[in-house]
C-alpha cells in the first residue's frame, strides 16, 4: 500500500511551523534544556489516548511540550 505524498502536507506544515519558531529563537536560548525528563513526562499528561490522534495534533503536542527539554544547538 502506498500513500500519496500530498497526504503529508498538513502534518509537515505543522512541523515546519514549530521548526521555524525554534530556529527564530535558538540564538537567544541557553544551550542546555530547561526541563528534565520527569518534568517533560508530567507535561504530556499521562497515558496515551485510547483513540487515534490526528498527526497534526501529535506534532503540535510534541512541539509545545517537548521544547523545554531540547538542547539549543
Amino acid at each position: 500500500m502506498s500513500i500519496p505524498g500530498e497526504a503529508y502536507n498538513s502534518v509537515l506544515a505543522h512541523a515546519k511551523k514549530h521548526a521555524e519558531a525554534w530556529l527564530a529563537t535558538v540564538g537567544e536560548r541557553r544551550v542546555g534544556p530547561r526541563a528534565g525528563a520527569d518534568a517533560l513526562l508530567s507535561s504530556f499528561g499521562g497515558a496515551l489516548p485510547e483513540e487515534p490522534t490526528r498527526p497534526e495534533d501529535v506534532v503540535d503536542l510534541l512541539g509545545s511540550h517537548a521544547e523545554p527539554g531540547l538542547m539549543a544547538m
